[in-house]
Parts: C-alpha cells; sequence; structure tokens
C-alpha cells in the first residue's frame, strides 16, 4: 500500500514525523490533499506575499524558518513571530491583518495546503484535528513565552531559552539518534532581530554560553547542547550570570 504515498511526501517532514501533519491522514487523505496541494523550496529573504495568501492562506512548514517581520522607520526591523518545522499557519481572511511579512528566515520548504481538502480533513479525521488545534496552542503559548523573555530576560536567558525551544521542536523528528545536536534554522542578525538583540550581542552570547560548557558549537547552524539541565536553568533565569 505505501505505492499510494505520493513521491513528493515520501521525504517530506510533515509526513515522515510522527508529529507531522501528514503522518494522521489515511493513505486517500494524503493523496487527494497532495493532488490539490502545492510544495516549494524558497530561498533565504524571500518573501510570501499578501495575494499569494490570498489563495494559499493555509502553509505548513516542512523545514527552515519563517519569520513574520516587521520593517520601521529608518530601516528598523524586528521579527514579531516564528514559524518552523511542523508549524500550520492558517490565515484564512488574515492575509490583510497581519503586521508585517512573512519572510523565510533560511531556505525553507513550505507546503501550501488546499483549504478546502484541509477543512474536509478536520471535519472528518479527529486525529488531524487534534493535531492541528495542539500546534496552533502551541504557538500561542511560544508567543506568549516570547513576549515574557523578551519584556524580562537578559541576552544569555533569551539565548539559552531560544535553544532550548529549538531542542524540544526537534526532538519528535523522524529518525533523530542524535537528541543533543540542535539546528538553529536563522542568521545570526535574524535571531537578534527576533530576541531584541544586535547580532554583535547574539554571537558573543553563544561564545559565552560555549565557554561556560553548556553547548558546543558544530557550525553556524548547528550546535551540540552539552548539559541540557544547566541550560534550561539559565533559560528560566534561575542561573543566568553576567549577560
Amino acid at each position: 500500500m505505501s505505492c499510494l504515498v505520493p513521491d513528493s511526501c515520501r521525504a517530506c517532514a510533515l509526513y515522515n514525523d510522527k508529529a507531522g501533519f501528514c503522518a494522521r491522514l489515511s493513505q486517500g487523505e494524503l493523496v487527494e490533499l497532495n493532488a490539490q496541494s502545492h510544495s516549494e523550496t524558497i530561498r533565504r529573504g524571500s518573501r510570501i506575499c499578501g495575494q499569494v495568501l490570498e489563495r494559499w492562506p493555509i502553509l505548513a512548514v516542512e523545514r527552515g524558518a519563517l519569520g513574520l517581520q516587521q520593517v520601521f522607520a529608518g530601516g528598523r526591523r524586528t521579527i514579531a513571530g516564528l514559524f518552523m518545522r511542523g508549524d500550520i499557519l492558517d490565515l484564512r481572511n488574515a492575509a490583510e491583518r497581519l503586521p508585517g511579512e512573512l519572510v523565510a528566515l533560511s531556505e525553507t520548504r513550505i507546503c501550501r495546503l488546499s483549504p478546502a481538502r484541509f477543512e474536509r480533513i478536520l471535519q472528518t479525521n479527529e486525529a488531524a484535528r487534534v493535531l492541528v488545534w495542539d500546534n496552533l496552542r502551541a504557538q500561542t503559548f511560544r508567543a506568549i513565552a516570547h513576549g515574557s523573555d523578551l519584556a524580562g530576560k537578559n541576552a544569555r536567558e533569551k539565548v539559552a531559552a531560544f535553544i532550548v525551544q529549538c531542542a524540544g521542536r526537534a526532538a519528535p523528528a523522524a529518525g533523530r539518534h542524535d537528541e543533543d545536536l540542535v539546528e538553529i534554522p536563522m542568521r545570526r542578525r535574524d535571531l537578534g532581530e527576533y530576541l531584541g538583540m544586535q547580532p554583535e550581542t547574539v554571537s558573543r552570547t553563544f561564545r559565552d554560553l560555549e565557554k561556560s560548557r553548556l553547548i558546543r558549537a558544530c557550525s553556524l547552524t548547528s550546535l551540540r547542547i552539552l548539559d541540557l539541565p544547566a541550560l534550561r536553568r539559565v533559560a528560566a533565569g534561575e542561573a543566568s550570570g553576567a549577560a
């Protein structure tokens, strides 16, 4: 029966991850959704304009990261929202109300889901419906936590909290055998815009956490967590040390 799985779905995280939306679908639902949807890879810096969202308002992030970016007078920018692997964005009737634009923060693979087919699946597939509600609820709690981080945490605590978040989001990925390895799906500049920090401060804070033997950098986009309990204490503001 696996031969019924569309070729474009076979290597997709949304199908292969246990926590992925398409992992909850029957083969018939998967085939029909695939036939009416559209997957694509978008380059870093690409923007998803409102006209596209009007036609394809439901997005699922397979890999990479999308940021809700706002640009202010003088070129100042901030990233108010962050969406990564496994997130589902339901922006029906919301495109014109978004406080900014969706921007790819790295090379990002997304699937534009057919609204009609998506809605029909939610009406008949309880497992898929529960997963979507859980995903949207998790997005809400992350947004609340992010607002708290911006208001009350220092640089060390903010970066530690972000690393812990990335580690938690990577855990359900199918075939993961190295749970200490964490992918950072954006550049330091973009992370600074998300955390309300200068890029130099972001880089210095990563080095500080490395000197404290909490993490070890593997590349600009990946690191290894060496002491997760201690990193969580820093993220919670219990043992931050100097910023």
